[in-house]
């Protein structure tokens, strides 16, 4: 990827609808609203929609683990688009 382009990736984030788990969704949400747009469709379904350079899958796991543990999320990329030049 040159350095003047990006990408937007489309994630579809499913976490295991236990208690806890559901008592995270408002701080995972908060924790990367800044940097993404997050549409929270069922009580234990994302879809994110970000831009490569702001938050890639490696990234979006870390997070998922910290609020939703190791074994309490799956990840699946639904599309990317692009490339598209990079605004500076």
């Amino acid at each position: 990827m040159a350095a003047n382009q990006i990408y937007v990736t489309t994630y579809r984030l499913e976490i295991k609808a236990t208690r806890e788990n559901l008592d995270n969704v408002d701080n995972f949400m908060e924790a990367i609203a800044d940097i993404s747009v997050t549409l929270y469709t069922i009580p234990d379904v994302f879809i994110i929609t970000v831009a490569s350079d702001m938050l890639n899958t490696t990234q979006l796991c870390n997070v998922a683990i910290r609020f939703f543990g190791k074994e309490g999320y799956t990840i699946s990329t639904l599309g990317m688009l692009g490339p598209f030049k990079k605004c500076r």
